[in-house]
């Protein structure tokens, strides 16, 4: 963390973020307690930097098989943004797994995973219970159309159009 160095001066961190939907609802798990920042927080299934000698699909693959015993064929991606936090930058990849595949999270890795449907995450925004990145990226997801779905389909017409409108999307 570089919380000494003023805001101009931090190095932007390379960072990697998954969303595993299905049925409408997001896999989210809560952050540890002894966490630095955010902790006790809910958030994305998957956040993580990149190292400098990964690749971002090889460091979300890796993390994702580590943490949910999944081996994904393919992510969704849909966006890219830089975010400004307490004690890093981070340039964030944002990736979406569609799966109905039954996840099995790793024991001693997360605290706490759960299921949230839009009700009950609509019920807690701007509570206190979600990082600031999740509420940003809620919106997004939103706003994609991929929670109104039974199901998804990472191959799909979705797919092209988030990936020629994503730069016009803009997150501060």
């Amino acid at each position: 963390y570089q919380s000494d160095i003023s805001p101009q001066e931090r190095l932007i961190h390379p960072a990697v973020r998954l969303y595993f939907i299905d049925d409408g609802k997001i896999f989210l798990k809560q952050r540890n307690p002894d966490d630095r920042s955010d902790s006790m927080l809910w958030d994305a299934s998957v956040s993580r930097q990149v190292r400098m000698t990964e690749s971002i699909e090889g460091a979300l693959k890796g993390f994702t098989q580590k943490l949910y015993h999944v081996k994904p064929v393919k992510f969704l991606f849909l966006t890219q943004y830089i975010y400004r936090g307490k004690f890093s930058d981070q340039y964030i990849y944002l990736y979406v797994l569609c799966t109905s595949e039954k996840l099995q999270p790793q024991e001693g890795e997360l605290f706490r995973t759960k299921w949230w449907t839009q009700k009950q995450i609509e019920a807690e925004l701007s509570s206190g219970v979600f990082t600031e990145r999740f509420e940003k990226e809620y919106e997004f997801l939103k706003r994609s159309g991929l929670l109104e779905q039974d199901g998804c389909n990472c191959e799909c017409a979705l797919k092209d159009m988030m990936e020629t409108s994503y730069d016009r999307i803009k997150f501060s």
